[in-house]
C-alpha cells in the first residue's frame, strides 16, 4: 500500500487554535490557523498504520514526508468547513476533502480518522 496515504490522513486535523471542545473548525478558523503551520499526524487507512509531517504552505502547496520516507504533495484549500486536498501520488490529484475536528489548544482530529499536533519548535 502506498505510504502517501498517511498525507491524506492528516490533511487534515492540524491546525493551531485555542478552542478545547471538540468540535468542527468553521471556515475562519481554518483560514485563520491553517496556512503556514505544520503538523505531526498519524492514522490508520485499510489496516495500515501511517505518520509523518505535513505543512500547508501559504500558497496553497501542501508537503508531507511520512516516517517510512515516502513524500508526497500537492495542494489544498478551504471549501466551507473542510479542506480539501489534491495529492499527486495518492488519489492521483483528485480531490478530497473533510473537517477538522479540535481536540486541544494545538491538537486535532480530521473527520477521516487521523490525528495531528501543531509543530511548535
Amino acid at each position: 500500500m502506498n505510504k502517501s496515504i498517511v498525507t491524506m490522513a492528516f490533511l487534515m486535523g492540524a491546525i493551531g487554535c485555542t478552542h478545547t471542545d471538540p468540535r468542527t473548525l468553521s471556515y475562519r478558523e481554518l483560514a485563520d490557523t491553517l496556512p503556514g503551520k505544520s503538523y505531526t499526524y498519524s492514522g490508520t487507512v485499510r489496516g495500515h498504520r501511517f505518520s509523518g509531517n505535513l505543512t500547508f504552505n501559504e500558497n496553497g502547496n501542501l508537503f508531507i514526508a511520512t516516517d517510512a520516507g515516502d513524500p508526497e504533495g500537492g495542494t489544498w484549500r478551504i471549501k466551507g468547513n473542510e479542506v480539501c486536498t489534491r495529492l499527486v501520488v495518492l488519489y492521483s490529484g483528485q480531490e478530497q476533502c473533510f473537517g477538522i475536528i479540535a481536540t486541544g489548544e494545538t491538537s486535532f482530529r480530521t473527520t477521516h480518522g487521523f490525528r495531528a499536533t501543531l509543530i511548535t519548535d
